[in-house]
Formats: structure tokens, C-alpha cells, sequence
């Protein structure tokens, strides 16, 4: 439907709205409209009614998201428009000029104020919401104690995915928040419990697994970026890196947190800290049977052993030097199930082996296979997991330049390597092992696209992979109209719609879209819109999309959607110049359907405008007398094609078409006001003046 340019009003002012006016006057906001609510993905049309005034509008998120919001100024009447994202306190989160604002944002309520820059400006624009968290990347992952379950971190959404593996393909069951920024997790031994770390928040939740929700949450030392159950099951071990996961102060001491969670499913937690770990711990393990826990400080190339029982350190072990270019990845630890060894990954390319026993390092294996100078031309390994039996370490691996993961296996008693598989797309990966230690599970992202693939650990065979992407948190509009047969219908002469084209699920090209665009270099089209239009007599159409954020190219066409003959196309090239919108004006007829598809020149969307105005033939007036033809143009109304005595919108339109396009016909002899058979830039002027001063 048409969005119809929002009326000027004085709301009525309730006990909300007027402690709401108090508030904002504290703050320097002169007038603010009665608050709307923002539908993610629908753009609404409204207008700054007078200088100074402040529109406010509100939204809701269930999860943290990337959410941007874009203001499209119409023609420039407004000049630089303010955008203000408030917190449900107040507080003012983000504050910009330039119209658009991407903030990575919490669950919770939020106020949107727009405004002019200046407080001198006013006139009508578009505002859009969108909230982003689908495709987010899976950060760490976890196998209930019977196998039948894969839990999945998010760290876009901040969810955590609930994947049924028993069957093939794995199902989604669920997915509920945790936290923000979660980046690691464990299970306690019964499988009902999952405690789950987050940077963000700087703690550690509880989460009950059987009615999927948070039980309980403490906050611990800055960035926790671990976690350990130790083997009676009433504590955990969190590690933070204190701020300083990559490059630590020297002699400086980052933080551990023994957690009691004993009763944390009832709501009940404690904790107690030792300083000491070195600043720049990423990785903990717990050595099974004992009370000894292993913490791997990357920035400083150290484990350190400490005895949770005591809160004592037992021994110092010095490790491989992590890469330089490791700095961006969490290094890893992991003890093998029987307790005699311990694993550490630098990061990137070293294995180092420790003697529990007289925990020193016994071997220092390479895993990463130079492939060329650049260090992203190299395999990185990123997880590992050792086999129930402890006779075999599975190494998760990845060639940035081939976008694919790979499973590999070390021997623990030879240390000889072995490709196991192609273990997903994308970067990054994690691996976890079934309980009996035959199904890995490897989870990996490329760009926003996150996999989850079920590898045989024997054979290598990719059962199967699917994608991780997780419902977003607000349901953002898709549009209808993204597709020839789905095209909106416009019953109207005249028409104008706003619209996110980003949210069309149409892909790059589909095999019933039209061939790609001769005005566009040959472009395929993307990012589709449609609309379609029957004339209900000959005369002239004129469509464009100024105003539209993005770069667009209009193509209309007649005929039906299995056989469409392009009748126009424009790229926004005008007389010799490149602009980013387009128009295109040409004569139609009567009952015939003709249909417009907006497509983005780059592939990325945006807010859309799209008009169209529909002007019917008239019937022309006589020609004056030779004698008094010049007389007759010069008291007549520039631009009057329909003789009323005012020159609307759509006979300037109509003029502006022609003028733009010399092969288009002359409207009326009113538009060409000099009789030299065009309408050039002096008709065009003479129009507008009397459009805007009245007919004289």
C-alpha cells in the first residue's frame, strides 16, 4: 500500500506522553510527536512538521542484534537529519547526522528521535529499521552424555540452539537467549545443566536445559572466556583474561573464579577468586580425577597448574611461541579423558604435548601445512578433542583462501597425522566428539553463513551438513513483491511507496527473472521490487525511485511474466551524468499491463521510493492563428497541459520526462512554451514557475 505523507497535528497529550515531553525538554529536545512504533524491515513516511520539532518513535528487541537505521531525506528539504537511540532509562546510546546509525544492541526496549541537525529545517522524509541477527557466527558447541543432542553457541543473536542429531539431517528443536557475546560452554555430567560464559556480560549463566532458560548468573572477572566442571559436579572453574587476552602486561596477574553451583538450578550461586593466572588466559582444563586445572595463557606462551582444592599453583610450563597473526583467535587446551596428557593449540599452527605427570612438555608437533609466505595463505588449526579411549586427538583446521574446514587426527602415542575429512564451510571451526566417540561434530562460519556437519570419525564421510542460522530478534518484514507474479498492483494515476528492497528473499539470479539489464552493463537483476500498472487510457507514464538510498536500476516492461519485452530501462544516466536513482518516462495504452522492476545495481538494497504518475491524453487545443501564435505562448500557462489553469505534479513530471529523453514526444503545446519542438531547460523553468507562483 502507499504510504500517505503524514498529516501535522498536536497529539494528545496523556500522563505518558507528558512525563516523556519532561524528560526529553531536559534534554534539549524542543517538541517531540505522540511516540510510533518501528516494524522491522517497514519504512514509514513522515514529515518534521517545523523546525526543531523531534519525531519519536520506539522498538523492541529479543536478543542482541546489529540493528541500523536509516532516515532518507526527500529531496534534500531537511538537510543533515539526527538520529538518537535512547535505552529505556534515558541514557543516549548513539547520536548521529549523517541519517543512518549501526549499533550492535542488547534485548530491551529502545527510543528512536529524529530531528534536524541545525533546528532551522523541516519537510518530509523516511525512516527505516532493520535488525540483523540471523547468519550469526556459532562460536563453541557442546554433546549431551547420551549423544542425541548438539548444543550450538550464537554469537550473534546470543541464542543458544538446541539441534536433535539423531536424526539425518540434525533438527532444530529450539534456540533461546543467553547472555551477550557467549563464547564457550560445558555440560554437567547429567546433561540437564549447561553453564555457558559470555565477554560481554563478564560472567557465567546457569542454564536448566530441560526447561530452557537461564537459572542463574553471577558476574566474575572482566572477560571470562572459559569453563570447566570440575568432577564432583558442584563447581565450576571460569577463567578471565582481565582485558588482556593478547597482549598482557608483563608480571601481571589475570583472575580464576571457583564457582559454587551446586544449587545454581534453584537460583542459588556463589564464587570465590584467586589471582594469579597470568593476564591473557583464554583456556582452561581440568585434568580428569583430579583437583588440577590447566590455564593457557597465549599472550604469554604459559600454562599454569593450579590446584582448585587448595587455590594453590603447582607448577609454571613454558609452551610453543604463539604466531603473531594469531591474535584475533583463542588459543586451546584440552586433557586427554585418561589424565595423562594435556594438549595445548598456540593459536594457529603448533601442538604442544604435556607430561601430566611431570607436566613438561615431552613433544611440540606442527599441524599447519605452509602452503606460502602470507599467513593467510596457511592451514590454522582451532579445536581439539581427544577420543574417549585417549588414543586419538581430533584437530579442527582451515584454509582461509578455499573457505573450507577440515578434520584431521593425531595419534597419541606416535603423533602421526591424518586427513580425516572436508568437515563444513567456513572459517573458524569447532569440533566436538560423540560419547562413544565415532561422530564428530564440527561447526564453522563463512562470512554470516554458519555450518553444523556430522562427520564419521573412522571413515571421514560427511553424513551431513546444514545451516545454523537461527530466527531473528524481531521479525523483520519480507516483501511480498519481490518476484514478476507477486508484482504490487497500482490502481491509482498517481502513486508513491517506500520500501526496505533488502529484505526481498529473491537471490542474485533466480531462472524466472528477466535477462539481465543492457542499461545496466548487463547486470543480472538483484534485490527484485515489482510493481504493475494498467493504464485506463493512452497517455504517458513516468516512474522513478529518487529518494531511494541505494543504487537502482528501473526496468519497465509489457506483456505477461513467462514473456516480457523490455519497453524502457534506465540506469540514473541523464544527459551525459551518473546519478545513483533512476527515472523513466514512455507512452502507454489503454488496457494494457505494463510492469516495473526496481533491481539494485550492487546487489546490496536499501530503502526504496518508488513513484509512478500516470498522465492520460487530453484532447489538444486548436492552434492559435499564425497572426497571433507567438502572442497566444506568451500569455499562456507554461506546462498547462489539461488547460485548467494550474500546473499540478504530474504535467511536470511529464515535462521532465520529455525534456530528458529527446526521442520522447511532446506532451502538449503548453510544455514546449518557445515552439521549437522539444521541451528543453528554459520550458522546464518556465513550468516550475508557474507551478509554484500560479498561473498568469
Amino acid at each position: 500500500m502507499p504510504v500517505q505523507r503524514a498529516a501535522c497535528y498536536a497529539p494528545p497529550v496523556t500522563w505518558a506522553a507528558a512525563i516523556a515531553l519532561v524528560l526529553l525538554s531536559s534534554a534539549g529536545v524542543h517538541a517531540v510527536s505522540a511516540a510510533e512504533a518501528l516494524r522491522c524491515g517497514g519504512a514509514l513516511r513522515r514529515t518534521l512538521c517545523a523546525p526543531g520539532e523531534v519525531d519519536e518513535y520506539f522498538f523492541s528487541l529479543a536478543s542482541t542484534s546489529r540493528v541500523t537505521l536509516q532516515v532518507a531525506d526527500a529531496f534534500g528539504a531537511i538537510g543533515l537529519v539526527r538520529l538518537r537511540v535512547l535505552a529505556s532509562n534515558g541514557e543516549v546510546l548513539a547520536d548521529s547526522c549523517r541519517g543512518r546509525l549501526e549499533e550492535r544492541l542488547g534485548r530491551g526496549d529502545y527510543r528512536v528521535l529524529v530531528s534536524d541537525c541545525v533546528g532551522t529545517a523541516a519537510g518530509d522524509y523516511s525512516i527505516l529499521l532493520l535488525a540483523d541477527s540471523r547468519g550469526a557466527t556459532p562460536t563453541e558447541l557442546a554433546v549431551s552424555p547420551d549423544g542425541r543432542t548438539v548444543y550450538l553457541l550464537h554469537g550473534g543473536p546470543d541464542a543458544l540452539a538446541v539441534y536433535n542429531v539423531d536424526e539425518t539431517p540434525p533438527r532444530l528443536i529450539e534456540h533461546f537467549p543467553v547472555g551477550s557475546s557467549p563464547v564457550a560452554i560445558q555440560l554437567a555430567a547429567d546433561g540437564q545443566t549447561a553453564y555457558v560464559v559470555g565477554e560481554s556480560v563478564d560472567g557465567l549463566q546457569v542454564v536448566d536445559l530441560v526447561r530452557h532458560r537461564i537459572a542463574s548468573q553471577v558476574t566474575l572477572g572482566f572477560a571470562p572466556v572459559d569453563v570447566a566442571v570440575e568432577t564432583d559436579g558442584n563447581s565450576v572453574i571460569v577463567p578471565s583474561c582481565e582485558g588482556f587476552c593478547f597482549h598482557p602486561p608483563v608480571d601481571s596477574d589475570g583472575a580464576l573464579s571457583r564457582v559454587d553451583v551446586s544449587n545454581a538450578r534453584n537460583g542459588q550461586i556463589s564464587y570465590t577468586d584467586l589471582r594469579g593466572p597470568p593476564y591473557g588466559t583464554i583456556g582452561i582444563a581440568l585434568r580428569p580425577g583430579t583437583s588440577q586445572v590447566y590455564t593457557y595463557a597465549m599472550g604469554v606462551d604459559l600454562v599454569r597448574v593450579i590446584d582448585t582444592t587448595a587455590m594453590s599453583y603447582v607448577a609454571t610450563i613454558p609452551v610453543a611461541p604463539h604466531p603473531e597473526y594469531a591474535q584475533d583467535r583463542r588459543g586451546r587446551i584440552t586433557a586427554s579423558p585418561d589424565g595423562r596428557r594435556v594438549y595445548v593449540l598456540d593459536g594457529a599452527e603448533s601442538l604442544s604435548v604435556i607430561d601430566a605427570e611431570s607436566n613438561t612438555v615431552v613433544q611440540q608437533l606442527p599441524l599447519a601445512t605452509a602452503l606460502g609466505a602470507n599467513p593467510e595463505e596457511r592451514t590454522r588449526a582451532f579445536d581439539l578433542v581427544v577420543s574417549p579411549d585417549s588414543r586419538t586427538l581430533y584437530v579442527s583446521l582451515d584454509l582461509p583462501n578455499t573457505g573450507l574446514a577440515f578434520l584431521w587426527s593425531v595419534d597419541t602415542e606416535t603423533y602421526a597425522t591424518r586427513y580425516v575429512s572436508v568437515a563444513g564451510i567456513g572459517r573458524h571451526p569447532r569440533v566436538a566428539l560423540s560419547p562413544d566417540g565415532r561422530t564428530a561434530y564440527v561447526t564453522a562460519a563463512l562470512g554470516r553463513v554458519g555450518t553444523l556437519a556430522v562427520v564419521d570419525a573412522a571413515s571421514g564421510i560427511a553424513r551431513s551438513t546444514i545451516s545454523t542460522d537461527v530466527p531473528p530478534a524481531m521479525s523483520c518484514a519480507e516483501l511480498a513483491n519481490d518476484r514478476c507474479e507477486n508484482a504490487t498492483t497500482i490502481d491509482a494515476p498517481s502513486f508513491v511507496t517506500f520500501l526496505d528492497a533488502g529484505s526481498t528473499t529473491s537471490s542474485d539470479f533466480d531462472p524466472s527473472d528477466p535477462a539481465p539489464m543492457a542499461c545496466a552493463g548487463g547486470k543480472p537483476p538483484r534485490k527484485n521490487v515489482w510493481h504493475s500498472f494498467t493504464p485506463p487510457d493512452d497517455g504517458i507514464v513516468s516512474v522513478d525511485t529518487f529518494g531511494s538510498t541505494y543504487d537502482t536500476v528501473l526496468v519497465a516492461y509489457e506483456g505477461p511474466c513467462s514473456a516480457l519485452r523490455e519497453v524502457a530501462c534506465n540506469d540514473g544516466h541523464f544527459d551525459g551524468a551518473d546519478v545513483d536513482q533512476s527515472l523513466a518516462a514512455f507512452r502507454v495504452s489503454r488496457g494494457t499491463t505494463y510492469r516495473f522492476v526496481t533491481n539494485s545495481f550492487h546487489g546490496e538494497g536499501g530503502l526504496l521510493s518508488f513513484a509512478l504518475t500516470f498522465q492520460p491524453n487530453r484532447a489538444a487545443p486548436p492552434d492559435p492563428p499564425a497572426a497571433c501564435a507567438d502572442a497566444a505562448l506568451r500569455v499562456g500557462c507554461a506546462g498547462d497541459c489539461d488547460g485548467n489553469g494550474a500546473v499540478d505534479i504530474g504535467e511536470l513530471v511529464t515535462a521532465t520526462a520529455a525534456a530528458l529523453d529527446p526521442r520522447s514526444p511532446l506532451p502538449c503545446a503548453a510544455a514546449d512554451t518557445d515552439g521549437d519542438g522539444r521541451v528543453d531547460v528554459a520550458n522546464l523553468v518556465a513550468a516550475v514557475d508557474a507551478a509554484l507562483a500560479g498561473c498568469r
